[in-house]
């Protein structure tokens, strides 16, 4: 997952989550103060969805220019961003699947950890 904010409102606290594997080996975000929102973006439940890499890159690139529309959305919002959410069926150049032959977009209601 890549987080994307500026240090406005920023604190020396680290934001804590439920799944102490979720940032195993790498630096937690940290929390911050006032009224910054969350946006979360993601792309690729389904490996074949080629075109929202492409969109993925051209936001990654937009929120990280030195614009003024990229600093006033650094300094109001938080995004949380994970480019691939089925890194392993990409990998393996499945359409809809990951490696378990499993269909991410259909286990919402019941979900299992495994």
């Amino acid at each position: 997952m890549l987080t994307i904010s500026s240090k406005k409102g920023i604190t020396q606290r680290e934001q804590t989550f439920e799944d102490p594997l979720l940032f195993v080996n790498s630096s937690r975000p940290r929390v911050f103060e006032g009224e910054k929102r969350c946006v979360i973006i993601g792309a690729r439940v389904h490996p074949g969805e080629v075109p929202g890499s492409h969109v993925m890159c051209g936001i990654i690139d937009e929120l990280t220019e030195s614009s003024r529309l990229a600093e006033a959305l650094r300094d109001n919002f938080i995004f949380y961003i994970m480019p691939i959410f089925n890194p392993d069926g990409v990998a393996r150049g499945h359409f809809r699947v990951d490696i378990n032959g499993i269909n991410l977009n259909r286990c919402y209601i019941n979900p299992s950890p495994k």
